[in-house]
């Protein structure tokens, strides 16, 4: 799945942090969310990757995490923990999202309202995405365009 940048805004709202001068601000989103979470709290995950905690409490709210602010990220459900990764990477105001597997042991309820998150910060900011998938009705939610492998042949879709 890839996604282009779009200027579109739809109401979902965070605040954008300065450009990087080092060049493209990139968040990686890894199919085990164990390998991202580092912190004590939820919360300092969040603020670890943006310093407003309005912004980072909107984004939690947003993914049904805010309840669990000050909870211990690797305590939490892999649902939870799933989502909170999701989060980490969409409070760090990215230019490119890459996310690998992010339907991985969801309910279809739980990808829909993630994949509708991640659809909202694309459109209201300058942000491209590429999906590594096998839930390709997930990928078309939030795709302009998809490329699938089959059998070593990549095709569109």
């Amino acid at each position: 799945m890839i996604r282009r940048a779009s200027a579109r805004a739809e109401g979902f709202r965070l605040w954008r942090l300065g450009a990087s001068s080092s060049g493209l601000r990139t968040a990686y989103l890894w199919q085990n969310p164990d390998y991202q979470l580092f912190t004590t709290s939820v919360i300092a995950e969040m603020l670890a990757r943006n310093a407003d905690r309005e912004a980072c409490m909107a984004v939690l709210e947003e993914m049904g995490l805010a309840g669990l602010a000050s909870r211990y990220p690797l305590a939490l459900s892999e649902g939870q923990k799933r989502r909170l990764a999701l989060a980490t990477c969409l409070v760090s105001c990215p230019q490119l999202l890459l996310l690998d597997e992010p339907a991985a042991g969801q309910d279809e309820d739980r990808v829909s309202d993630d994949m509708e998150a991640v659809r909202r910060y694309l459109d209201t900011h300058e942000c491209a995405c590429v999906m590594a998938t096998h839930d390709l009705r997930g990928a078309e939610r939030i795709a302009n365009g998809t490329l699938v492998m089959r059998q070593g042949r990549v095709s569109r879709r």
